[in-house]
């Protein structure tokens, strides 16, 4: 196997940064920090009186004296010992006072009132002999009960009335996001064109931008060789195929927007797009004639997430899978768009998934020679086929291999052999088998790569004369590229790092995608390919690597960033699963953390928010984020834990979490009571958990806890649109995407997953009165996959259980909750807020230009306050 290896340092350019203030002296990003008189301790200000007497003593002294060398040399020696121990004291006290003042959480000390109060109405579940009961699952009904959206608004406001404080802060955290954002766009050579996604189809190069002024992304494209020579109007002009800001809601305003599809058929002449204006997930699928003097979109269809074109018989399909009442992709349509005859504009069903557990997808081969149609959940896969250029438009699909349960494949196609990416065979892994798409039954097979207990293939691309693997092995995403021609040829490797040549940490995507799920473009005859690599501390770059000559040269880089690397460090730390493993065992948690480098050496270590990864390691979340630096320059660390293991029931990951937890604060990472958890989806399980757990509810008697296993760890938790009643849940197969998520988190009505589940199902560990740490769960009205009254549901039952809220706030002066002025309470009284916001959207963010950025600054703003980091305290009467 031949190895090339790609080192390159990323050119990085100097800011100036904000130094640690001393306290009373209002940082530029506290904008609502409290004027007045500065809290002096009492020490300090003995230290200074008696300081400033002694000195007043030598200066008189020193009046009294002739200017004789004895006498100079009597006064200087013990002057100077004054200064120094003046400096050293008066350092201290400071210090002191600056850890004092930055440790208290301010939102805690505003009274807006009594949170809202959820009626109780009894329900019980009852499964197994076990009977548990509810008294908000009211909360799921809003179709029925007018009650539970009322509720919903009344959370809403109180969420924003007590955040409204961090206003300011959040607006200062969304200017940094974005000026750091621009640094993500890259620069089509010498030209104007800048854009954060670009590729390359058919003759012509793809991208999108952001023009000036307008708030969602144009779509244009130009016909060149490759993105290099974007721009050059001397090649050819560039096309305009897509202005999403031209696009209506039926009259209503655009808050949001979600381009689905975007495919561009064979000839270059039609393009078919889905939208969402919703957040449901639900799209709306257009067609647009490419040609200058064509007619406007016509809607097709509502649709889901694939679009296909394909030629049968010199008619133009387009092919899309299409969701249930339920929201779920359980169909595939087609419609023809062009050489259609009598069938123009007819829309027709080409199949139906009737197993309630899979979704439905719609795939064409690289080579453009097969269409697909892909059945699947999270453990079982099948697929169908036809082959485009024998078929007709009757033409029946063929299954690749029947489904058989926990059995997965991934098909593609070359020269009349199918090439296939599989588990099979106890293949966990995966291996690559090669097969004849036509001849005999069942067909041979060969093994082209070898399943392997150290590398996992995770995606598989192929070429005319190429295969490229995705592989994953120790944390880390690598390519292999295969030669097929001749087929017996070596493999090679390209190994890419970022930043550091040692550096274990990177990410590394296909083209300019920036997520897995993304729709991938590629040119199937082309004999190089595109690729992204970044750091949390390097910005993202492109390269093309050709896959005759092995070689990789840079095609795009992003825009100079103001961020000076060095001043931040990044550690892969590798935490042991067990007692009994060790941190150089194959058994471990791996950590990613990125810090202030200066941070490294204090004590106590610096405030840290840990953000829950994905179950298989999702090693974008190791690539440049524009967000990370606005907790980091504010002296809090920043790490990713990243979950193993994939049957979520058994509830490996929270015990991993827990064991993180405990080995940061063990090491020095990190220190109890100033840990914020992040977690969104279903990963928001192991946030629940951190809540009913771990809470740690004191910044200032962490000094006071021994024993490594203590809970008291977390003060903050943030989860966005999490599973907290997975039970409940997976039993209601009135939801959305229950049976199709039962292949992974498994079926409560077998006892032993039941028994399991109880253990860590966040909802059903509240059960006693205690004091919980400060929670912010966010949710969305349209979110089909994780639906709203899971958030609800949890903040309702814990103010329920919390013990700690009446101290806090006390009894209130007036009922109505709107009359109800802030007001200063009792500081001295370990008050943490339960806060919960359901909006209107769904789970993705917006294409709007910086879209995502106000809802990161929003949760930011509020652990920021709740760790004491920054200032956000009102005016108070």
């Amino acid at each position: 196997m031949k190895e090339s290896s790609l080192k390159t340092t990323p050119r990085v350019t100097t800011t100036t940064r904000i130094p640690i203030s001393w306290p009373c002296i209002q940082r530029s990003h506290e904008p609502s920090a409290t004027k007045g008189p500065c809290p002096i301790t009492f020490a300090s200000t003995v230290t200074v009186t008696i300081v400033t007497v002694a000195t007043a003593f030598w200066i008189y002294d020193f009046l009294e004296l002739t200017c004789s060398p004895a006498q100079l040399v009597r006064f200087i020696v013990p002057a100077t010992c004054v200064i120094i121990i003046m400096t050293y004291t008066i350092t201290i006290a400071v210090l002191v006072d600056q850890r004092r003042m930055r440790r208290g959480p301010y939102l805690s000390e505003r009274y807006v009132g009594p949170p809202p109060a959820a009626k109780q109405v009894t329900w019980e579940r009852t499964l197994h002999g076990d009977t548990v009961v509810d008294k908000y699952n009211w909360l799921r009904n809003i179709d029925s009960d007018r009650d539970v959206f009322r509720y919903i608004l009344e959370e809403r406001n109180y969420t924003r009335l007590t955040m409204q404080p961090t206003q300011a802060l959040q607006e200062k955290l969304v200017g940094e996001m974005k000026e750091v954002g621009r640094s993500v766009r890259f620069r089509a050579g010498s030209s104007g064109v800048t854009t954060g996604k670009f590729w390359e189809q058919g003759e012509h190069v793809y991208w999108v931008e952001y023009p000036e002024g307008k708030g969602f992304p144009v779509y244009k494209r130009q016909s060149v060789a490759s993105f290099a020579y974007v721009g050059q109007s001397s090649i050819s002009p560039i096309e305009t195929i897509l202005d999403t800001n031209t696009l209506s809601n039926g009259g209503k305003p655009i808050k949001y927007m979600h381009i689905g599809a975007f495919e561009v058929s064979i000839d270059g002449k039609f393009l078919a797009y889905s939208v969402d204006f919703l957040g449901s997930e639900r799209y709306e699928l257009y067609l647009k004639d490419l040609k200058p003097d064509g007619a406007a979109p016509a809607k097709i269809s509502e649709s889901y997430d694939s679009v296909r074109w394909a030629r049968i018989v010199g008619r133009d399909y387009i092919y899309y899978n299409a969701v249930d009442t339920l929201g779920v992709p359980k169909s595939v349509y087609r419609y023809c768009a062009a050489g259609c005859g009598d069938g123009a504009g007819e829309k027709e069903l080409v199949y139906q998934e009737e197993d309630q557990s899979m979704i439905v997808e719609v795939s064409v081969t690289s080579d453009d020679n097969y269409l697909l149609i892909k059945t699947s959940n999270e453990a079982t896969s099948e697929t169908r086929y036809i082959n485009l250029s024998q078929s007709s438009p009757s033409s029946n699909f063929t299954i690749m291999y029947p489904r058989v349960a926990n059995i997965k494949y991934d098909l593609q196609h070359r020269n009349g052999q199918f090439y296939v990416r599989t588990n099979r065979d106890n293949s966990p892994n995966y291996k690559i088998i090669r097969t004849p798409a036509e001849g005999e039954l069942p067909p041979p097979q060969t093994i082209l790569v070898q399943h392997s207990d150290d590398r996992f293939i995770e995606r598989m691309e192929l070429f005319a004369d190429h295969l490229v693997l995705w592989v994953v092995e120790d944390e880390s995403r690598s390519i292999v590229v295969v030669d097929l021609e001749p087929e017996d040829a070596e493999s090679h490797e390209v190994l890419v790092h970022s930043l550091r040549f040692e550096a274990e940490i990177y990410s590394l995507m296909p083209g300019t995608i920036t997520h897995d799920g993304d729709r991938l473009y590629r040119r199937f005859d082309a004999t190089t390919f595109t690729f992204t690599n970044s750091s949390f501390l390097s910005p993202p770059t492109v390269w093309e690597y050709d896959m005759d000559e092995h070689e990789a040269k840079q095609l795009a880089r992003a825009n100079d960033v103001k961020i000076d690397a060095g001043e931040y460090t990044e550690l892969r730390i590798r935490v042991p699963a067990s007692s009994t493993s060790t941190s150089t065992s194959t058994d471990y948690i791996p950590v990613i953390l990125v810090t202030k480098t200066s941070l490294l050496s204090i004590s106590p270590p610096s405030p840290l928010v840990l953000s829950i990864g994905s179950i298989s390691g999702d090693v974008r979340l190791l690539g440049f984020d524009p967000t990370v630096f606005s907790l980091l320059d504010r002296g809090v660390a920043f790490a990713i834990v990243q979950l193993r293991g994939a049957e979520r029931w058994r509830g490996t990951a929270v015990m991993d979490v827990r064991r993180v937890l405990g080995e940061l604060v063990k090491t020095g990472y990190a220190e109890r009571g100033r840990i914020a958890v992040y977690a969104r989806g279903e990963n928001g399980l192991v946030a629940g958990n951190a809540v009913t757990r771990w809470g740690h509810v004191s910044l200032n008697d962490s000094t006071t806890i021994s024993g490594e296993d203590d809970d008291r760890l977390v003060r903050v938790v943030v989860t966005e649109g999490p599973f907290m009643d997975v039970i409940t849940d997976m039993m209601d197969e009135r939801m959305p995407w229950v049976a199709y998520e039962r292949s992974e988190w498994g079926d409560p009505n077998n006892r032993t997953i039941y028994d399991a589940m109880r253990v860590y199902n966040p909802y059903d560990q509240i059960r006693t009165r205690k004091s919980y740490p400060a929670t912010l769960v966010t949710a969305g009205l349209n979110d089909i996959h994780v639906r709203y009254h899971d958030a609800v549901k949890f903040v309702a039952k814990l103010r329920d259980h919390k013990d700690n809220d009446p101290a806090c706030h006390g009894v209130p002066e007036k009922e109505d909750h709107e009359a109800v002025e802030a007001k200063a309470v009792d500081a001295s009284v370990e008050c943490t807020p339960l806060l919960v916001e359901v909006g209107d959207l769904g789970r993705f963010h917006s294409d709007a230009k910086d879209g995502g950025y106000a809802g990161v600054a929003f949760w930011y703003a509020f652990v920021l306050d709740q760790l004491g980091v920054v200032n956000t305290k009102a005016r108070l009467p």
